[in-house]
């Protein structure tokens, strides 16, 4: 199968439920292979009613090879993220030493503002703080048109499949509708999302911290350009491990959690040793918004709570 027709085949997974199911018939003696996500997103392939696997050495004249090495490339994509790929998108220089400006100007932002009321800030309010602030430069409009750029950008360009979550670059978020969490620096929405965390922590205990809540559009660009940046103004990798500006379910509702006293390794896989995550797979709490080797095109995010 070649490359365009793979991309496809996931986009094509991806706009589906998480029970949606593509066939690709495969050239030759009928053989059909079955690529399938599973609860969590995953793939999953199977040959006719065998089971699982990859096709036999018998099939290597057909497409399947083909096939298999442009899954063997997406997995080792999100497997490995911070990994740079020759098909990966970059910001030009240009856009580089925009992006830094950009960074510096939203990090006086949070440094004036505080992270925590940062993470609701939304686009205007950013773009009128610099401006009327005497200790921040106005953003330049070269800044204003590459974030509005970045914005309206197709997020599968980079590599990243999931659904658009926020449809206007200037979306506010109503305050009436957000909590604060006690000592967490974070924000979570009244309702499904705050009710979810509050069951989760009483049944986890202390122990159990909320690392992420809600991410304004402003937010996620900042994240989104600081992995970039780190990567030589790499797109697509900085997409495998968020989400591009408007794709977060951070803005709507999902949140992040964490062991007290496990620092940054909350946002590795060793969060999977943790005491934290073996009660909250064992109480059910386990359904990944990216789960491992999912069709999304984000690495694996145990620490990542799906709320709808």
């Amino acid at each position: 199968m070649k490359r365009r027709a793979f991309i496809q085949l996931l986009f094509a997974v991806s706009l589906a439920p998480a029970e949606a199911m593509s066939t690709i018939n495969q050239l030759g003696n009928g053989n059909k292979k079955i690529v399938r996500p599973n609860n969590n997103g995953q793939i999953v392939t199977e040959e006719n009613s065998i089971g699982t696997g990859v096709h036999s050495s018998a099939d290597a004249s057909f497409e399947a090879p083909d096939f298999n090495d442009n899954i063997k490339d997406y997995l080792s994509k999100i497997r490995v993220p911070d990994v740079s790929h020759r098909d990966d998108i970059y910001a030009t220089p240009q856009e580089l030493q925009i992006l830094r400006r950009i960074s510096g100007r939203f990090r006086q932002i949070v440094f004036l503002r505080g992270d925590a009321n940062f993470s609701i800030m939304n686009f205007d309010e950013a773009l009128n703080f610099a401006k009327t602030h005497a200790k921040i430069e106005p953003f330049d409009k070269d800044e204003i048109d590459l974030m509005e750029l970045l914005f309206s950008r197709n997020a599968r360009e980079y590599g990243f499949y999931g659904e658009k979550q926020s449809t206007d670059i200037t979306d506010i978020i109503d305050r009436r509708d957000i909590y604060k969490v006690p000592y967490s620096g974070n924000f979570l929405f009244r309702g499904i999302s705050l009710e979810k965390f509050d069951q989760i922590q009483k049944d986890m205990g202390q122990d159990l911290i909320l690392t992420s809540g809600i991410r304004s559009i402003v937010k996620q660009f900042y994240l989104f350009i600081n992995k970039a940046l780190r990567f030589d103004g790499n797109l697509s990798l900085a997409s495998r491990s968020l989400a591009p500006p408007g794709y977060s379910y951070h803005a709507n509702g999902d949140f992040d959690v964490g062991q007290r006293g496990f620092g940054a390794e909350n946002f590795t896989e060793n969060f999977l040793d943790t005491s934290i995550y073996k009660n909250l797979s064992k109480q059910g709490y386990v359904q990944c918004r990216y789960g491992r080797d999912n069709l999304l095109g984000v690495r694996f995010e145990p620490w990542h709570i799906k709320v709808i």
